[in-house]
């Protein structure tokens, strides 16, 4: 009697379930690497340059690690933690690094200075301004004034109307801490203070075919010496 002849094993279908369990594999570990995500840190409110915020009072927000790493603000940081804000980041924006740095660190201080009111166009937080201060006189009411801050960088703006007697506003100012003690010692004698945005001038050219215009001092102030 003839021997029966041996079955023959189909490879074909192991070879093609590893091949999807590999495919599956790996689109899986793609998937996984494209989504890292982390915690970033949110601004809870307007972020004006000098103010001082605790970590813990930011806001989280998962996003990809890829788009924030190593540019914004991102995991595990201390609640009790301080930073100071050197340049303004607006509600619910992602904080930037660069955006705020060490109290220990910081050169700049903030005063709240009463301005009269309405403020010159363009003084919104974030803007440039020269702070002037014109000192009372007893023989003609007030001093010439003079520049306490050039280019001081301007704040909150708070309207003083029903809370004081007079109308105006109280302006938050950053200031090197250098110049802290004359700010105070102007408000304490009494002086007008005023804000004016520090504009650069842009540079002057000749008119088509007439003479080239002769050289003007700058008017951009200058900070009175002491």
């Amino acid at each position: 009697m003839a021997e029966p002849a041996r079955r023959r094993i189909d490879l074909r279908l192991p070879i093609g379930i590893l091949v999807i369990a590999a495919s599956v594999i790996a689109a899986v570990g793609l998937v996984l690497a494209l989504d890292r995500t982390a915690t970033a840190w949110a601004a809870p409110h307007d972020l004006v340059a000098g103010d001082v915020v605790r970590l813990g009072d930011l806001q989280p927000r998962p996003v990809r690690l890829d788009l924030v790493e190593a540019a914004y603000l991102v995991g595990a940081l201390d609640p009790d933690a301080q930073l100071v804000v050197l340049r303004p980041v607006g509600v619910g924006e992602l904080v930037p690094v660069a955006a705020v740095g060490d109290v220990a660190s910081i050169s700049t201080a903030v005063v709240m200075v009463p301005v009269a009111a309405p403020l010159p166009t363009g003084l919104h937080p974030g803007a440039s301004a020269d702070v002037w201060s014109a000192a009372p006189d007893v023989a003609s009411g007030f001093a010439p004034p003079v520049v306490l801050v050039p280019a001081a960088v301007v704040g909150r703006v708070v309207d003083d109307a029903g809370l004081v007697a007079g109308s105006g506003v109280s302006v938050e100012i950053v200031v090197p801490r250098d110049r802290v003690a004359r700010v105070l010692e102007a408000l304490a004698d009494g002086a007008v203070i005023s804000l004016v945005p520090a504009v650069p001038r842009p540079p002057e050219t000749a008119g088509d075919g007439g003479p080239a215009p002769t050289s003007t001092p700058s008017p951009h102030p200058t900070p009175d010496a002491g």
